[in-house]
């Protein structure tokens, strides 16, 4: 980073003063223009979101059997808190963002589940308590970019950033690839009767790689599609966003949208593990702040 101190004044200006019995014009003491050559220009996004997603799959409990989880109505539809905060430098984008799902309540049993030496049978009333939350830590670069020719979203457009970019009258394309890490921490309990079916306590953590790719068109009307992969402490999970934004101002976007998150984690301990093998997927809207 490079910076420097210019100060200028005009001798023939203070010559010509002088000659006319004006006075003389004197050099700026206290008003020096700064440049500051090579800065980074980051721009901190804040996205707050209203995710509201059902959970759907199955369970093995720890000594136990497997069934799918309707069969104690814990498919219920739930509004969860959700977020994402974003710091950009050109092609570089920071994210950090999270969601915290939580449902609790008694329902009676479709079928037969057995669990932590517990049996329950059709009609008996089971009590269930879960807490599902993720957070995500990557880092993304800008591969493609195809700059609109006019102003949308707050981004001010220019010549292609390539000779391999084209530009397209009112249309802009983006796509960015991202990898880093996602932590999952789970805790959930099954009861019926007095007796506990299930208390598991499970963290996690998986390597992700994943693509995000943006559509802006006239008006301030966009599309966003994102999608990543992950392994490590999960056996396989995959994630998939798809939007719709409008951009209000230079500064303000609202979107709506629908994200699906698919989990299957096996639990290491025993011959008998227990297995988390769910979706959580629901729509979303969210505000986009921009500063």
């Amino acid at each position: 980073m490079m910076a420097g101190v210019f100060i200028s004044f005009n001798p023939c200006a203070m010559a010509q003063a002088e000659q006319e019995g004006e006075a003389p014009i004197e050099p700026p003491k206290e008003t020096p223009t700064f440049a500051i050559d090579g800065a980074a220009r980051w721009r901190l996004q804040f996205e707050p979101m209203a995710w509201v997603p059902a959970l759907n799959g199955n369970l093995n409990l720890t000594g136990g059997s497997s069934f799918n989880i309707d069969v104690i109505s814990l498919g219920e539809v739930e509004w969860s808190p959700a977020w994402q905060v974003s710091l950009r430098e050109e092609r570089w984008t920071l994210t950090f963002d999270g969601f915290v799902f939580e449902t609790s309540d008694n329902a009676k049993a479709s079928d037969s589940v057995a669990g932590g030496g517990v049996a329950v049978v059709s009609g008996d009333t089971v009590a269930y308590d879960v807490n599902y939350a993720a957070f995500t830590l990557a880092l993304g670069y800008r591969v493609w970019e195809m700059p609109v020719t006019n102003r949308i979203a707050g981004v001010d457009v220019g010549a292609p950033s390539s000779p391999f970019d084209t530009p397209a009258e009112g249309i802009g394309v983006f796509i960015d690839v991202f990898g880093g890490a996602r932590l999952y921490d789970l805790d959930l309990e099954l009861s019926s009767g007095g007796g506990v079916l299930a208390a598991e306590d499970h963290t996690w953590v998986d390597v992700i790689l994943g693509a995000r790719i943006s559509l802006d068109f006239p008006h301030g009307i966009g599309f966003d599609l994102a999608g990543d992969i992950g392994s490590l402490g999960s056996d396989f999970a995959w994630n998939a966003e798809v939007g719709v934004h409008y951009a209000i101002n230079d500064n303000i976007d609202a979107e709506i949208g629908f994200r699906h998150l698919d989990v299957f984690y096996t639990d290491d301990g025993g011959s008998d593990p227990f297995e988390w093998d769910i979706t959580l997927a629901g729509l979303f809207g969210s505000i986009v702040i921009r500063f």
